[in-house]
């Protein structure tokens, strides 16, 4: 993994049971799957990885960075 929007994705696909291609800035998260619970194992894990901050609004301003910098 390279950078933040591929440790964002591979949280996601392995929380998920998903493949990584199958997720972009449009995956309906909810459809797919991601549950409250499923949320904040993710947010666990990202902040283990050195992403998000210590609330929900830090975790959500990483994600979106990480996913704005990955579509340039």
């Amino acid at each position: 993994m390279d950078g933040p929007a591929d440790v964002l994705v591979e949280t996601l696909s392995g929380l998920l049971g998903i493949p990584a291609h199958r997720l972009n800035d449009d995956s309906d998260l909810l459809y797919l799957g991601l549950d409250s619970l499923r949320t904040m194992r993710a947010a666990s894990q990202l902040r283990q990885a050195g992403l998000g901050g210590e609330t929900p609004q830090g975790l959500q301003a990483a994600c979106e960075s990480a996913l704005t910098k990955s579509a340039r």
